[in-house]
């Protein structure tokens, strides 16, 4: 009986003793618990993916956020259980995938930017991955990814990136910037049929302005906030593919959920832009204006839009000179692509 005791006396002792090393580790490094698990772990990359990249001439990319995600932090569930894997490509000639012809391979040429390549496992299933052309312009600072209707392919505009090789697998360098971009670039493609209808004069805006409106979207893109165009801005490029010629400024809306107030301090100090008022709170109607570099004195209105309900999103109206601004009643902006197309037409 006395040993029993003795024996669990010095079991106690020692669970105290770890118990109070548990405690001076986690006093060292309270984040210790925190770390993730497989973040030293090579991702689990699915096969058919893998076996894809391994295919130089194909001159493939990673778009897909589920797939740089998988690359980032090892967390690849997502990737795994996808049905469609998407990935871009810089060939142009549809021949390179003629390197896949053989089984487990299948291929399907949807549309010359739209390649759909299925690979059947051993073990009884399909996995699927959509491959679009990544279309560059020398006059442009994007790549655009042409859409399809089934499989549904968002058309998208993404800014023209670098890239680097993880794991095998060509991804762009900034994953974080990228997939930013990738879930808000969708892209509506302008009216070329209406843009003739239009007399061609000297735009008040021009093209080094919207360099410089570039720059700032950058900078906005940066502290987490993407702008998107707004009022005459969108029409000017809905309707005739540009800027409206006589237009005096540019409008610009970003998601109050957005708002990085330290963005705000930064420009105060930039030397490139500068904040000529400012108006509202973050709570209800905010708004600035700030100007825009360029041959001539330009500036573009920043309205931060609040979301009212599931179908619109609102901001408010500031018109006057000087100091003796008036703002009209809130007006309201759909969110669905169909909206936003009969939207323009009524304006």
């Amino acid at each position: 009986m006395f040993c029993r005791a003795r024996n669990l006396k010095s079991s106690v002792a020692v669970l105290i003793v770890l118990l109070l090393l548990w405690v001076l580790l986690r006093l060292y490094n309270p984040k210790i618990d925190e770390q993730p698990l497989e973040a030293s772990n090579e991702p689990e990359i699915p096969f058919n993916i893998k076996a894809l990249f391994a295919f130089e001439g194909l001159q493939l990319v990673a778009l897909d956020p589920a797939l740089l995600k998988c690359l980032k932090t090892s967390k690849c569930v997502e990737l795994q259980a996808a049905d469609a894997v998407h990935l871009g490509t810089y060939a142009t000639n549809g021949s390179a995938f003629q390197l896949l012809m053989d089984k487990p391979w299948h291929i399907q040429s949807l549309s010359p930017h739209t390649t759909l390549i299925g690979y059947e496992y051993e073990i009884g299933y399909n996995k699927t991955v959509l491959i679009s052309v990544l279309q560059a312009s020398p006059d442009k600072d994007y790549l655009k990814i042409y859409g399809y209707k089934e499989p549904e392919i968002v058309p998208r505009a993404i800014k023209s990136f670098k890239t680097v090789t993880s794991y095998g697998i060509t991804v762009p360098r900034d994953i974080d910037s990228f997939i930013l971009r990738w879930k808000r670039g969708r892209f509506l493609e302008c009216r070329h049929d209406l843009k003739k209808h239009y007399k061609k004069e000297n735009p008040v805006i021009t093209p080094s302005h919207i360099q410089g409106l570039s720059r700032l979207s950058e900078l906005f893109l940066e502290s987490g906030q993407v702008a998107i165009l707004l009022g005459g801005t969108l029409l000017g490029w809905y309707r005739q593919c540009g800027v409206i010629p006589y237009t005096t400024d540019l409008d610009i809306g970003i998601k109050i959920a957005e708002f990085n107030s330290t963005f705000l301090e930064f420009v105060k100090n930039d030397d490139e832009f500068r904040i000529l008022r400012q108006i509202g709170r973050k709570e209800y109607g905010f708004e600035f204006s700030v100007t825009i570099p360029g041959d001539t004195n330009m500036y573009a209105d920043i309205f931060y839009l609040y979301r009212q309900g599931a179908a619109f999103e609102w901001a408010t109206v500031t018109y006057g000179k000087s100091y003796n601004y008036k703002r009209l009643s809130y007006f309201r902006l759909p969110k669905t692509k169909i909206r936003v197309k009969n939207c323009i037409k009524m304006t």
